[in-house]
């Protein structure tokens, strides 16, 4: 069985949080390929003035504990 991974953007005002996800990859290298562009997505300055800005690559549509 393969797993697609993705990158997520999570930003947060306050208590209030929202999250998206931005780009997927499919197999072979699903994982290194998350790895590599979510080094690039870190680099992107915030846009807003938000308490908080979460990039996280993981598998698609996991759940965090």
């Amino acid at each position: 069985m393969s797993t697609l991974w993705a990158v997520y953007l999570t930003v947060c005002i306050g208590s209030s949080c929202a999250d998206t996800e931005v780009q997927r990859f499919d197999p072979p290298n699903a994982s290194k390929q998350c790895s590599i562009m979510l080094e690039e997505y870190t680099r992107i300055p915030a846009d807003g003035e938000y308490d908080s800005v979460t990039w996280e690559c993981k598998p698609l549509n996991s759940q965090g504990v």
